[in-house]
């Protein structure tokens, strides 16, 4: 069976389980579905969904179908590539954007593993760029903290100097001194790190004050506009 999602007729959303067959067209008969359905609780429809979006990011880890995408950093003065951002991608995702997939791994106690992934993956890649441009990889704060990413950084030879940690806003931090602590050796060794999307989310002005990154990039919702708006 499937889960899927309907619209009741008095408005409401309501989750359907949904189990049956495929019926063919013939000369006589179109074709169509044949089946039972079930209207789910809504608590139960999560723990279904949550069942079914684990198991499809556990396949994409073990069968190893995440892809990475670089978007390039030029200088506004001079036009020079001065970096790239590294972008993970999903293959035969359904249809379900980066971000959706991310969002949920974080629900289901899969976010660590799937940054890591991503992460393992740009690395790999990153290694036949132009050694004189860096690489920005997007982590979350409390992925940060998880003992393995030292060792990953390491293992992937590429300089720390060479290598940004963009803090992602996807999770609030409550305790900053953990985070900090974790950072400020890899900082020591070259590694920068960024605030992303600053002004939307979790990363706040108190989020930049507490990181002191050493880059901040601005949500685009701050600067749209800003070539004839006084504001």
């Amino acid at each position: 069976g499937v889960i899927v999602r309907c619209r009741h007729r008095d408005g409401r959303s309501v989750w359907l389980n949904v189990s049956g067959t495929v019926r063919a067209a013939t000369n006589d008969r179109a074709g169509g579905f044949e089946g039972t359905s079930r209207m789910l609780p809504p608590l139960t429809a999560r723990e279904a969904i949550d069942s079914l979006h684990r198991e499809q990011i556990q396949n994409m880890l073990d069968q190893d179908r995440l892809l990475t995408a670089f978007q390039p950093i030029h200088s506004l003065t001079t036009g020079k590539l001065l970096g790239v951002e590294a972008l993970a991608r999903f293959v035969d995702e359904g249809g379900a954007g980066t971000e959706f997939w991310f969002k949920e791994a974080a629900i289901v106690g899969l976010l660590g593993e799937l940054e890591f992934a991503a992460m393992d993956k740009a690395l790999a890649a990153a290694r036949g760029l132009p050694p004189d441009i860096y690489v920005a990889l997007n982590l979350s704060p409390e992925t940060c903290l998880d003992p393995r990413l030292p060792d990953l950084l390491q293992r992937s030879g590429l300089p720390p100097k060479r290598i940004v940690l963009e803090l992602t806003e996807r999770l609030e931090v409550n305790e900053y001194d953990p985070l900090l602590a974790v950072l400020a050796p890899l900082r020591q060794e070259g590694l920068r790190v960024a605030v992303d999307d600053a002004g939307s989310g979790f990363a706040s002005m108190r989020h930049v004050l507490h990181i002191r990154p050493d880059i901040i990039k601005l949500d685009r919702s701050l600067i749209a506009g800003i070539d004839d708006d006084q504001g």
